[in-house]
């Protein structure tokens, strides 16, 4: 796959990480105004390119993306704990570092991050914790087992700060119970375990919007102002804006020729 990034999609890591603080919640939920806000999904333009970056070949292949509290860009290699630092403006590699002397492997699917920390999630459920380095440092990680990979694959990771959890998105069911159901488990950062339950949406909800004949997200990102959360489906070209627990507030159709392989948000 080629390494690219298009504007459509980097627009959308505005709202991945920006305005980032924790509050003190039990559970993420709408209140007041935020939940009667428009739809994120029509603030963009989705369908209309203008710009269209290729990546160095310093990256291999980028499979997720995230944005700090600072107004940075971070993207992820799809086979190695290695992150990115990308310019927004240009798509030039700021610089990259990587977990461990040796860089961790893995099938690395999903970033989030929360405060100085940086997160990654594998399919199988696995998360990856770490700091920030500087281009070409090897820093220090930790690994937590989730338990999620025994219920579906992963791909796609955010922050949660009403409730300080990481949100991992399924991309396919491995247990009958999750059939017909998009979930979005939620892991606690402070008590490092699920919070039970996990938010469950109805495909049936989704696939009422669209020409498909299923969702499998690929991605996810929370906005800040409506405390929506969007999930990009790269094998569907589809987007589904969702609130906290669980109800569908939009559904947009993407072009496959502008999108390609819509995997991170």
């Amino acid at each position: 796959m080629d390494a690219r990034v298009t504007s459509a999609l980097a627009a959308l890591v505005w709202f991945a990480g920006a305005g980032m603080h924790p509050l003190s919640a039990q559970t993420p939920r709408d209140t007041g105004a935020a939940a009667d806000r428009q739809p994120v999904l029509d603030r963009y333009a989705f369908n209309e390119r203008a710009a269209d970056w290729r990546l160095s070949n310093r990256v291999r292949e980028i499979s997720g993306l995230a944005h700090t509290s600072d107004g940075r860009l971070l993207a992820h290699d799809d086979e190695r704990a290695v992150i990115y630092e990308i310019d927004i403006t240009t798509g030039d590699v700021i610089k990259g570092w990587a977990f461990g002397d040796t860089p961790a492997r893995g099938d690395f699917e999903g970033i989030a991050v929360v405060a100085d920390r940086v997160w990654l999630v594998t399919s199988d459920g696995r998360l990856y914790e770490g700091a920030e380095g500087e281009d070409d440092e090897r820093v220090l990680f930790n690994t937590y087992g989730t338990g999620v990979g025994r219920k579906c694959e992963v791909e796609g990771l955010a922050y949660e700060p009403m409730d300080e959890t990481l949100l991992l998105a399924c991309k396919t069911p491995r247990t009958p119970e999750l059939e017909g159901v998009v979930a979005i488990y939620r892991w606690s950062i402070a008590s490092r375990a699920l919070i039970d339950p996990p938010i469950r949406i109805r495909k049936e909800e989704i696939l009422k919007h669209l020409d498909r004949s299923d969702f499998h997200p690929s991605g996810i990102a929370r906005d800040p102002q409506s405390h929506h959360y969007v999930m990009v489906a790269a094998r569907q070209a589809a987007l589904a804006e969702i609130r906290a627990d669980g109800s569908v507030v939009a559904v947009r159709a993407l072009q496959p020729r502008v999108h390609p392989q819509a995997e991170g948000i």
